[in-house]
């Protein structure tokens, strides 16, 4: 008996046989693959930490501790505390809206009773009241971030290192070191606005460094002042346009 295929099948095989051929042509036609070029390692910027009173690399401290260099306080344009605590995880900052009425808190922690949890330093020295007068224990430093190296915010207990005052956690300025090999000096200024403000801010700013002794001893210090002006109306008080400060 004779068997035939039904056209279905016989277009199906055609097709198939067609594809098997016009892959390899393909093939050919296609572009050689570009040689994989091997990606160049990139170094990391160095990030200089003194959370264990000696510096070395962030990478390395055990502690939990985050490092806003010069160069970030300058490209955020950070007056005061609130201008970076955003930046920082876990560290929260609450301002009063006037000079020396800013609170800090990590981690949730912040000063409730009569002594400070946070401990405030510039390079190695403690700053902070001795007592609890007018709240003063409550209140953080807020200083104008100029000419500074960095500002570190270490998170966690540190009271080891640092004391009983920095149970929550501390904040630290470093400061820069005088150069005793090069002569620097550099001046600024700005003004500011203020909505709802009958008159402008101003700041002003200057630093200096002098070798004293080559190679051995140099000078350096420095000065920041900035006025944001008043913007609220006190009648009764102090007038208008009350409320005005000026960081330093």
């Amino acid at each position: 008996m004779r068997k035939t295929l039904s056209p279905s099948l016989l277009a199906s095989a055609i097709t198939l046989c067609c594809m098997a051929l016009a892959a390899p042509a393909l093939a050919q036609d296609s572009p050689p693959a570009a040689a994989h070029k091997s990606a160049e390692p990139v170094e990391l910027e160095r990030v200089v930490a003194t959370a264990q009173k000696r510096s070395e690399n962030v990478m390395e401290v055990a502690s939990a501790v985050s490092v806003i260099n010069e160069e970030r306080l300058k490209a955020l344009g950070a007056t005061r505390l609130t201008d970076f605590s955003a930046y920082v995880p876990g560290f929260q900052v609450d301002s009063g809206g006037a000079p020396g009425q800013t609170t800090m808190a990590l981690r949730g922690v912040a000063p409730l009773g009569g002594g400070s949890i946070i401990g405030t330093y510039i390079d190695e020295t403690p700053i902070g009241p001795s007592s609890n007068k007018q709240r003063a224990t409550s209140y953080a430093l807020d200083l104008l971030p100029y000419d500074v190296q960095s500002v570190e915010v270490l998170r966690g207990p540190q009271g080891t290192l640092y004391g009983a005052s920095a149970m929550g956690g501390l904040f630290k300025y470093i400061t820069k070191s005088a150069d005793p090999d090069a002569f620097e000096f550099r001046a600024g200024m700005d003004v500011n606005a203020t909505r709802e403000a009958g008159k402008a801010g101003n700041g002003v700013r200057t630093a200096f460094n002098v070798p004293l002794v080559e190679g051995k001893l140099g000078l350096r210090a420095s000065f920041s002042r900035q006025g944001t002006p008043g913007y609220v109306d006190q009648p009764d008080l102090s007038g208008s346009d009350a409320r005005d400060s000026n960081g330093y």
